[in-house]
Protein backbone atom coordinates (compact mmCIF):
# COMPACT_ATOMS: atom_id res chain seq x y z
CA UNK A 1 0.00 0.00 0.00
CA UNK A 2 1.13 3.43 -1.02
CA UNK A 3 2.35 5.92 1.99
CA UNK A 4 -1.08 7.64 1.49
CA UNK A 5 -2.91 4.40 1.49
CA UNK A 6 -6.61 5.85 2.64
CA UNK A 7 -5.59 8.47 4.41
CA UNK A 8 -8.17 11.31 4.25
CA UNK A 9 -6.19 14.60 1.84
CA UNK A 10 -8.99 16.53 3.07
CA UNK A 11 -8.17 20.04 4.81
CA UNK A 12 -11.03 21.01 6.87
CA UNK A 13 -11.49 24.46 7.06
CA UNK A 14 -11.52 27.21 4.55
CA UNK A 15 -8.88 25.57 2.10
CA UNK A 16 -10.82 22.98 1.25
CA UNK A 17 -9.83 19.76 -1.04
CA UNK A 18 -6.35 20.27 -1.54
CA UNK A 19 -4.90 18.79 -5.26
CA UNK A 20 -1.53 17.71 -6.43
CA UNK A 21 -0.42 20.99 -7.89
CA UNK A 22 0.81 19.21 -10.93
CA UNK A 23 -2.67 18.30 -11.76
CA UNK A 24 -4.46 21.63 -10.49
CA UNK A 25 -4.80 22.72 -14.38
CA UNK A 26 -5.85 19.50 -16.11
CA UNK A 27 -8.88 19.83 -17.75
CA UNK A 28 -10.09 16.52 -16.00
CA UNK A 29 -9.55 17.50 -12.47
CA UNK A 30 -11.48 20.81 -13.17
CA UNK A 31 -14.65 18.37 -13.95
CA UNK A 32 -13.78 15.63 -11.67
CA UNK A 33 -15.71 17.81 -8.44
CA UNK A 34 -18.45 19.14 -10.68
CA UNK A 35 -19.70 16.22 -12.35
CA UNK A 36 -19.30 12.14 -13.21
CA UNK A 37 -16.54 11.83 -14.77
CA UNK A 38 -14.98 8.76 -14.07
CA UNK A 39 -17.70 6.38 -15.50
CA UNK A 40 -17.72 8.19 -18.45
CA UNK A 41 -13.76 8.42 -19.47
CA UNK A 42 -13.27 4.51 -17.74
CA UNK A 43 -16.39 3.49 -19.95
CA UNK A 44 -14.03 2.33 -23.41
CA UNK A 45 -13.22 -0.96 -23.88
CA UNK A 46 -9.37 -2.01 -21.82
CA UNK A 47 -8.77 1.76 -20.57
CA UNK A 48 -9.10 0.55 -16.82
CA UNK A 49 -6.72 -2.31 -17.63
CA UNK A 50 -4.15 0.53 -19.39
CA UNK A 51 -4.90 2.41 -16.36
CA UNK A 52 -3.84 -0.28 -13.86
CA UNK A 53 -1.04 -0.94 -15.75
CA UNK A 54 0.13 2.59 -16.54
CA UNK A 55 0.11 3.61 -12.40
CA UNK A 56 1.35 -0.03 -11.29
CA UNK A 57 -1.99 0.06 -9.43
CA UNK A 58 -2.50 -3.06 -6.60
CA UNK A 59 -5.78 -5.02 -7.20
CA UNK A 60 -7.75 -2.99 -4.20
CA UNK A 61 -6.72 0.12 -5.89
CA UNK A 62 -8.12 -1.16 -9.37
CA UNK A 63 -11.20 -2.42 -7.76
CA UNK A 64 -12.49 0.35 -5.71
CA UNK A 65 -11.92 3.16 -8.99
CA UNK A 66 -14.14 0.83 -10.65
CA UNK A 67 -16.55 0.65 -7.62
CA UNK A 68 -16.69 4.50 -8.01
CA UNK A 69 -17.30 4.44 -11.42
CA UNK A 70 -20.39 1.88 -10.89
CA UNK A 71 -21.76 4.09 -8.11
CA UNK A 72 -21.55 7.24 -10.22
CA UNK A 73 -23.39 5.25 -12.93
CA UNK A 74 -26.00 3.91 -10.36
CA UNK A 75 -26.63 7.76 -8.89
CA UNK A 76 -27.06 8.99 -11.60
CA UNK A 77 -29.61 6.42 -13.43
CA UNK A 78 -31.19 6.93 -10.01
CA UNK A 79 -31.12 10.62 -10.31
CA UNK A 80 -32.56 10.57 -13.81
CA UNK A 81 -35.59 8.18 -13.03
CA UNK A 82 -36.42 10.88 -10.31
CA UNK A 83 -36.07 13.96 -11.72
CA UNK A 84 -36.24 16.37 -9.35
CA UNK A 85 -35.88 19.94 -10.94
CA UNK A 86 -32.93 21.18 -12.06
CA UNK A 87 -32.10 23.06 -8.77
CA UNK A 88 -31.86 19.76 -6.73
CA UNK A 89 -30.42 17.53 -9.82
CA UNK A 90 -27.54 20.33 -9.90
CA UNK A 91 -27.22 20.03 -5.88
CA UNK A 92 -26.98 16.61 -6.41
CA UNK A 93 -24.96 16.37 -8.89
CA UNK A 94 -22.18 18.81 -7.14
CA UNK A 95 -22.46 16.79 -3.99
CA UNK A 96 -21.52 13.60 -5.47
CA UNK A 97 -19.17 14.29 -7.53
CA UNK A 98 -17.41 16.56 -4.62
CA UNK A 99 -17.14 12.97 -2.98
CA UNK A 100 -15.85 11.00 -5.78
CA UNK A 101 -13.26 13.41 -5.98
CA UNK A 102 -12.35 13.27 -2.26
CA UNK A 103 -12.11 9.31 -2.37
CA UNK A 104 -10.43 9.09 -5.42
CA UNK A 105 -7.28 11.53 -3.94
CA UNK A 106 -7.83 9.73 -0.70
CA UNK A 107 -7.34 6.14 -2.63
CA UNK A 108 -4.65 7.48 -5.20
CA UNK A 109 -2.55 9.97 -2.65
CA UNK A 110 0.99 10.58 -3.72
CA UNK A 111 0.03 9.04 -7.35
CA UNK A 112 -3.02 11.26 -8.07
CA UNK A 113 -1.59 13.58 -10.43
CA UNK A 114 -0.39 10.64 -12.81
CA UNK A 115 -3.75 9.19 -12.27
CA UNK A 116 -5.16 12.24 -12.92
CA UNK A 117 -2.85 12.86 -16.14
CA UNK A 118 -3.98 9.80 -17.92
CA UNK A 119 -7.35 10.27 -17.27
CA UNK A 120 -6.83 14.02 -18.93
CA UNK A 121 -5.40 12.68 -21.80
CA UNK A 122 -8.41 10.33 -22.46
CA UNK A 123 -11.22 13.23 -21.44
CA UNK A 124 -9.79 15.44 -24.02
CA UNK A 125 -9.61 12.53 -26.59
CA UNK A 126 -13.44 11.81 -26.03
CA UNK A 127 -14.24 15.79 -26.55
CA UNK A 128 -13.11 15.53 -29.84
CA UNK A 129 -14.84 11.91 -31.19
CA UNK A 130 -17.87 13.32 -32.36
CA UNK A 131 -17.74 14.41 -36.03
CA UNK A 132 -18.79 13.24 -39.81
CA UNK A 133 -17.81 10.31 -40.89
CA UNK A 134 -17.86 11.30 -44.51
CA UNK A 135 -17.20 8.01 -46.27
CA UNK A 136 -20.86 7.18 -45.28
CA UNK A 137 -23.88 7.83 -48.06
CA UNK A 138 -26.06 9.30 -44.75
CA UNK A 139 -24.96 11.31 -42.33
CA UNK A 140 -23.18 9.38 -39.72
CA UNK A 141 -21.59 10.63 -36.43
CA UNK A 142 -19.57 9.13 -33.65
CA UNK A 143 -21.51 10.05 -30.05
CA UNK A 144 -21.75 8.96 -26.80
CA UNK A 145 -24.55 6.21 -26.05
CA UNK A 146 -26.54 5.58 -22.53
CA UNK A 147 -29.27 2.88 -21.50
CA UNK A 148 -32.67 4.08 -20.43
CA UNK A 149 -36.00 2.19 -19.34
CA UNK A 150 -37.47 2.65 -22.79
CA UNK A 151 -41.28 2.90 -23.59
CA UNK A 152 -41.10 -0.47 -25.85
CA UNK A 153 -38.65 -2.95 -25.48
CA UNK A 154 -36.41 -2.15 -28.41
CA UNK A 155 -35.90 1.60 -29.24
CA UNK A 156 -33.89 4.66 -29.36
CA UNK A 157 -34.37 8.29 -28.24
CA UNK A 158 -32.95 11.11 -30.14
CA UNK A 159 -32.90 15.24 -29.08
CA UNK A 160 -35.16 15.62 -31.41
CA UNK A 161 -39.18 16.03 -30.37
CA UNK A 162 -39.96 16.55 -34.17
CA UNK A 163 -38.60 12.60 -34.99
CA UNK A 164 -40.80 11.48 -32.06
CA UNK A 165 -43.96 12.90 -33.26
CA UNK A 166 -44.16 12.24 -36.99
CA UNK A 167 -43.27 8.30 -35.64
CA UNK A 168 -45.86 8.16 -33.11
CA UNK A 169 -47.98 9.65 -35.24
CA UNK A 170 -48.94 12.99 -33.20
CA UNK A 171 -48.47 15.27 -36.36
CA UNK A 172 -45.35 16.25 -38.86
CA UNK A 173 -43.91 19.23 -39.08
CA UNK A 174 -42.24 21.42 -41.59
CA UNK A 175 -39.56 18.67 -43.09
CA UNK A 176 -40.55 15.61 -41.52
CA UNK A 177 -42.81 13.64 -43.49
CA UNK A 178 -43.37 10.39 -42.82
CA UNK A 179 -43.58 8.34 -39.84
CA UNK A 180 -41.14 5.54 -40.16
CA UNK A 181 -37.52 7.40 -38.88
CA UNK A 182 -35.00 4.74 -37.79
CA UNK A 183 -31.09 4.83 -37.32
CA UNK A 184 -28.33 2.73 -37.93
CA UNK A 185 -25.82 1.63 -34.62
CA UNK A 186 -22.83 0.09 -34.79
CA UNK A 187 -20.18 -1.18 -32.24
CA UNK A 188 -17.23 -3.08 -32.86
CA UNK A 189 -18.61 -6.37 -34.92
CA UNK A 190 -22.67 -5.45 -34.24
CA UNK A 191 -24.69 -3.52 -36.93
CA UNK A 192 -28.54 -3.08 -36.37
CA UNK A 193 -31.01 -0.87 -37.34
CA UNK A 194 -33.62 0.40 -34.66
CA UNK A 195 -37.19 2.98 -34.85
CA UNK A 196 -36.57 6.20 -33.03
CA UNK A 197 -39.54 5.80 -30.46
CA UNK A 198 -38.83 9.04 -27.41
CA UNK A 199 -36.89 11.94 -27.04
CA UNK A 200 -33.84 12.78 -25.19
CA UNK A 201 -31.55 11.96 -23.27
CA UNK A 202 -30.60 16.12 -22.41
CA UNK A 203 -32.60 17.87 -25.07
CA UNK A 204 -35.55 17.54 -27.16
CA UNK A 205 -35.15 20.28 -29.65
CA UNK A 206 -31.35 19.50 -30.76
CA UNK A 207 -31.12 18.18 -34.37
CA UNK A 208 -27.43 18.57 -33.74
CA UNK A 209 -26.69 16.00 -37.43
CA UNK A 210 -28.33 18.86 -39.00
CA UNK A 211 -26.61 22.08 -40.36
CA UNK A 212 -28.65 25.28 -40.89
CA UNK A 213 -30.34 24.80 -44.21
CA UNK A 214 -33.31 23.37 -44.97
CA UNK A 215 -35.57 21.50 -45.00
CA UNK A 216 -34.58 20.36 -41.36
CA UNK A 217 -32.73 23.44 -40.00
CA UNK A 218 -30.68 23.28 -36.61
CA UNK A 219 -32.94 24.74 -34.47
CA UNK A 220 -31.33 25.34 -31.26
CA UNK A 221 -27.75 26.46 -30.73
CA UNK A 222 -26.99 26.88 -34.37
CA UNK A 223 -22.99 28.33 -33.34
CA UNK A 224 -22.24 24.86 -32.48
CA UNK A 225 -20.67 23.10 -35.43
CA UNK A 226 -23.02 20.51 -37.48
CA UNK A 227 -22.89 17.00 -35.67
CA UNK A 228 -21.86 18.68 -32.51
CA UNK A 229 -24.56 17.40 -29.81
CA UNK A 230 -25.23 20.74 -26.98
CA UNK A 231 -25.05 17.73 -24.12
CA UNK A 232 -21.35 16.83 -25.45
CA UNK A 233 -20.29 20.60 -25.92
CA UNK A 234 -21.99 21.01 -21.94
CA UNK A 235 -20.09 18.24 -20.61
CA UNK A 236 -16.97 18.73 -22.22
CA UNK A 237 -16.51 22.34 -22.77
CA UNK A 238 -19.13 24.05 -20.71
CA UNK A 239 -21.10 24.76 -23.22
CA UNK A 240 -24.30 26.66 -22.32
CA UNK A 241 -23.09 26.46 -18.42
CA UNK A 242 -22.96 23.17 -18.48
CA UNK A 243 -26.16 22.71 -18.74
CA UNK A 244 -28.82 21.43 -20.90
CA UNK A 245 -32.03 23.16 -22.32
CA UNK A 246 -34.11 22.15 -18.71
CA UNK A 247 -31.10 24.01 -16.68
CA UNK A 248 -29.73 20.52 -15.73
CA UNK A 249 -25.78 20.40 -15.04
CA UNK A 250 -25.08 17.64 -18.00
CA UNK A 251 -23.67 14.36 -16.17
CA UNK A 252 -22.61 12.51 -19.38
CA UNK A 253 -21.95 13.86 -23.08
CA UNK A 254 -24.88 11.16 -24.52
CA UNK A 255 -26.95 12.04 -27.74
CA UNK A 256 -28.64 9.04 -28.04
CA UNK A 257 -30.65 6.56 -25.31
CA UNK A 258 -30.97 2.89 -26.47
CA UNK A 259 -33.51 0.49 -24.60
CA UNK A 260 -31.76 -2.46 -22.81
CA UNK A 261 -32.65 -4.81 -25.60
CA UNK A 262 -30.69 -2.37 -28.11
CA UNK A 263 -27.56 -1.81 -26.26
CA UNK A 264 -27.90 -6.17 -25.58
CA UNK A 265 -27.75 -6.80 -29.19
CA UNK A 266 -24.28 -3.94 -29.64
CA UNK A 267 -23.21 -6.13 -27.18
CA UNK A 268 -23.22 -3.87 -24.11
CA UNK A 269 -23.51 -4.95 -20.94
CA UNK A 270 -26.52 -3.64 -18.05
CA UNK A 271 -26.09 0.19 -18.46
CA UNK A 272 -22.68 -0.47 -20.11
CA UNK A 273 -22.25 2.92 -21.95
CA UNK A 274 -20.04 3.60 -25.03
CA UNK A 275 -19.20 6.04 -28.24
CA UNK A 276 -21.68 4.34 -31.30
CA UNK A 277 -21.80 5.38 -34.69
CA UNK A 278 -25.01 6.25 -35.59
CA UNK A 279 -26.43 6.98 -39.18
CA UNK A 280 -29.41 8.79 -39.85
CA UNK A 281 -31.02 6.87 -42.03
CA UNK A 282 -33.49 9.90 -43.77
CA UNK A 283 -30.69 12.12 -44.10
CA UNK A 284 -28.72 10.51 -47.29
CA UNK A 285 -26.80 12.10 -50.07
CA UNK A 286 -25.15 10.77 -52.77
CA UNK A 287 -21.02 9.56 -53.23
CA UNK A 288 -18.93 8.36 -55.49
CA UNK A 289 -18.36 5.21 -54.53
CA UNK A 290 -15.55 4.21 -56.51
CA UNK A 291 -13.82 7.58 -56.76
CA UNK A 292 -13.86 7.57 -60.97
CA UNK A 293 -15.17 11.40 -60.62
CA UNK A 294 -18.70 10.36 -61.76
CA UNK A 295 -21.85 9.24 -59.35
CA UNK A 296 -25.35 7.15 -60.66
CA UNK A 297 -27.15 10.54 -60.98
CA UNK A 298 -24.75 11.65 -63.37
CA UNK A 299 -24.86 8.60 -65.35
CA UNK A 300 -22.00 6.05 -63.68
CA UNK A 301 -24.30 2.90 -63.64
CA UNK A 302 -21.38 0.75 -61.99
CA UNK A 303 -20.16 3.12 -59.09
CA UNK A 304 -18.50 0.10 -57.44
CA UNK A 305 -15.88 -0.42 -60.31
CA UNK A 306 -13.87 3.01 -61.21
CA UNK A 307 -13.35 1.54 -64.89
CA UNK A 308 -16.87 1.94 -65.41
CA UNK A 309 -18.27 5.81 -66.29
CA UNK A 310 -19.52 8.02 -68.46
CA UNK A 311 -16.91 8.35 -71.74
CA UNK A 312 -14.82 5.71 -70.70
CA UNK A 313 -13.30 3.22 -73.27
CA UNK A 314 -15.87 0.89 -74.43
CA UNK A 315 -14.29 -2.62 -74.29
CA UNK A 316 -15.61 -5.93 -75.68
CA UNK A 317 -15.77 -7.70 -72.40
CA UNK A 318 -19.70 -7.54 -71.61
CA UNK A 319 -19.27 -4.72 -69.61
CA UNK A 320 -20.79 -1.45 -70.18
CA UNK A 321 -17.44 0.06 -70.11
CA UNK A 322 -18.78 4.01 -70.76
CA UNK A 323 -21.95 3.47 -68.63
CA UNK A 324 -24.95 3.16 -70.49
CA UNK A 325 -27.95 5.96 -71.08
CA UNK A 326 -24.71 8.35 -71.42
CA UNK A 327 -22.60 6.05 -73.40
CA UNK A 328 -21.11 6.88 -76.64
CA UNK A 329 -21.46 3.55 -78.45
CA UNK A 330 -17.79 3.94 -79.72
CA UNK A 331 -16.82 0.65 -82.44
CA UNK A 332 -16.88 -2.82 -80.24
CA UNK A 333 -19.66 -1.37 -77.94
CA UNK A 334 -21.35 -4.35 -76.38
CA UNK A 335 -23.53 -2.05 -74.49
CA UNK A 336 -26.31 -2.38 -77.21
CA UNK A 337 -29.05 -2.88 -74.32
CA UNK A 338 -28.05 0.22 -71.94
CA UNK A 339 -28.65 0.17 -68.14
CA UNK A 340 -30.62 2.12 -65.55
CA UNK A 341 -29.83 4.57 -63.62
CA UNK A 342 -31.55 5.26 -60.58
CA UNK A 343 -31.72 9.42 -59.67
CA UNK A 344 -31.76 11.69 -57.31
CA UNK A 345 -35.47 12.05 -55.58
CA UNK A 346 -34.71 15.08 -55.32
CA UNK A 347 -38.37 16.43 -54.19
CA UNK A 348 -38.92 13.67 -52.18
CA UNK A 349 -42.44 13.71 -53.58
CA UNK A 350 -42.93 9.45 -53.72
CA UNK A 351 -39.81 8.72 -51.87
CA UNK A 352 -38.20 7.31 -55.01
CA UNK A 353 -34.86 7.30 -56.25
CA UNK A 354 -31.81 6.94 -54.98
CA UNK A 355 -32.12 9.31 -51.62
CA UNK A 356 -34.74 11.65 -50.44
CA UNK A 357 -33.19 15.07 -49.57
CA UNK A 358 -36.01 17.07 -50.09
CA UNK A 359 -35.26 19.85 -51.90
CA UNK A 360 -33.10 20.92 -54.55
CA UNK A 361 -31.36 23.03 -52.10
CA UNK A 362 -30.76 20.38 -50.12
CA UNK A 363 -29.03 18.22 -52.92
CA UNK A 364 -26.86 21.53 -53.57
CA UNK A 365 -25.93 22.05 -49.72
CA UNK A 366 -24.81 17.84 -49.57
CA UNK A 367 -22.16 18.58 -52.69
CA UNK A 368 -20.88 21.57 -50.91
CA UNK A 369 -20.45 20.07 -47.75
CA UNK A 370 -18.81 16.58 -48.97
CA UNK A 371 -16.13 19.02 -51.16
CA UNK A 372 -15.71 21.19 -47.71
CA UNK A 373 -14.92 18.22 -46.15
CA UNK A 374 -12.66 16.62 -48.60
CA UNK A 375 -14.73 13.88 -49.61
Amino acid sequence: MRAAGLALVLLVGMWGLVRPAAAADLEFVEALGDKPVVAVTLGTEGRLEELTAALLLVPHETAEIARLAGDEHRWEADLRARDPGSARWNAEVAERAAATDAALQALLGDTFPAFAALMDGWFHEDSRRSGWLCTEACLTYEVFATQYDANTAYEVAIPDAYVKFANLGWGNEPGYPGSNYEVRLQLNNYDITVWIGDVGPWNIDDNYWNDLNPPRPRRMWTDLPQGKPESEAAYYDGYNGGLDQYARTVTNPSALDMSFDVATDLGLAYLANDWVTVTWQWECFEIDGDGDGYMESEGDCADHDPAVYPGATELPNHIDDDSGPGGSRQRGDDDSLGCSCLHADVDNAAGYGYLGLGTALAWRAWRRKRRENGC
